[in-house]
């Protein structure tokens, strides 16, 4: 019984696990996440992006931002940031520009992050 944890409590646990480099561990509870009925929105997925990112699985972090909308869940400017950023680590820089033209025909404007 006890109190079920919500979004915002995944959330705080996931971007604990990926600042930690427990990315194994954070993946493995989004995966749980995912299977549950919980409504969680785009932030449980920037948190998890950005931890595949930082642990160097750009390209695990491409496959689950190419399928957002398969899930009904619209990538954010935060989305697009976190992405373009793990692509510029990577050095794919013509794929990172791509997808900064594909946020601005998406009708999301680019903010400061976005050009740092």
């Amino acid at each position: 019984r006890g109190v079920r944890p919500d979004a915002v409590t995944y959330g705080i646990l996931l971007d604990g696990l990926c600042d930690n480099g427990e990315l194994k561990e954070a993946l493995e509870i989004f995966g749980k996440i995912e299977k549950s009925k919980l409504d969680f929105g785009i932030g449980i997925y920037n948190i998890i992006i950005h931890g595949m990112c930082n642990g160097s699985k750009v390209d695990d972090a491409w496959d689950l931002f190419c399928s957002l909308p398969l899930k009904g869940v619209k990538p954010d400017v935060k989305t697009y940031n976190v992405m373009i950023g793990g692509l510029c680590k990577k050095g794919s820089l013509s794929e990172a520009d791509l997808l900064f033209r594909k946020m601005a025909e998406g009708g999301i404007a680019p903010d400061d992050c976005t050009y740092n």
